[in-house]
């Protein structure tokens, strides 16, 4: 009975206090020393204050070998280190150790605590996916979006709807219809090009999509503004193509 009493705990308060951890020795008469040594060994287990909403984006073996350190790279550029509060102390993210997911990797655990409290598993995720689910459930601060930088509706991402001949996420190597043939971000790359995505959200097509893809509908794969571009797929596993659009990207970097 230990575990789901500080499961319990955790999931009403968002961590387990001093006070609730006494209340739980006494009333399964469990020691307070092994109670502490339990809830100080899982990880997913705080002993300290944190915000209601934590996404634990999983580091180990697997998620790793499939870009969980480029995207912890991410989130702290744009969030800050591990357990920096977000979105005006709503919500954080830490580094997790396996979640038994691999072969779905890479992974992330959300759990948000309150008086309905639920924890979910977000699977193939990318960066661009916690910041569109923490733009659903928290208030974002204007800087996690990078409003200004492209067309706001296309920094507005929206989930893939996914139905019985559509999988979600969308896994797999996909093609680049190529709609602005001089952006200088696609240069080299060829109309119906194959890359490789991992994604379950989207930007919708806008006037600086140089460059989409559909998987149930169409979105934008490739948008460009000047010198910042961005991209939907993965480059670093899209093979010749993604090699020649990372070239480009440095190129409009330097």
């Amino acid at each position: 009975m230990l575990l789901p009493a500080l499961h319990a705990a955790q999931g009403r308060a968002g961590w387990i206090s001093e006070g609730a951890l006494n209340y739980i020795c006494e009333q399964l008469s469990v020691p307070p020393a092994e109670a502490y040594g339990v809830a100080s060994f899982y990880a997913l287990f705080s002993l300290q204050p944190r915000p209601p909403l934590v996404v634990h984006v999983c580091d180990d073996i697997a998620c790793r070998a499939n870009g969980a350190e480029a995207m912890c790279q991410d989130l702290e550029r744009r969030f800050g280190v591990q357990g920096t509060p977000v979105s005006d102390g709503g919500a954080t993210w830490l580094r997790s150790p396996c979640l038994g997911q691999c072969d779905r990797a890479p992974a992330a655990l959300v759990q948000r605590a309150g008086s309905n409290p639920r924890d979910w598993t977000m699977t193939s995720v990318a960066a661009d996916d916690i910041v569109a689910m923490l733009r659903d459930e928290v208030r974002l601060k204007p800087d996690t979006t990078y409003e200004g930088a492209i067309a706001d509706s296309a920094v507005r991402s929206v989930r893939l709807q996914a139905d019985p001949q559509i999988k979600v996420p969308h896994v797999g190597w996909n093609t680049l219809s190529v709609q602005q043939r001089e952006a200088s971000i696609l240069e080299g790359v060829a109309d119906q090009s194959q890359v490789y995505f991992t994604h379950s959200y989207v930007a919708p097509v806008t006037s600086e999509t140089v460059a989409i893809a559909e998987h149930g509908e169409p979105f934008s794969a490739v948008v460009q503004r000047a010198n910042i571009a961005g991209v939907q797929f993965h480059p670093e596993k899209s093979g010749d193509v993604g090699l020649r659009i990372l070239r480009n990207f440095v190129q409009l970097a330097g």
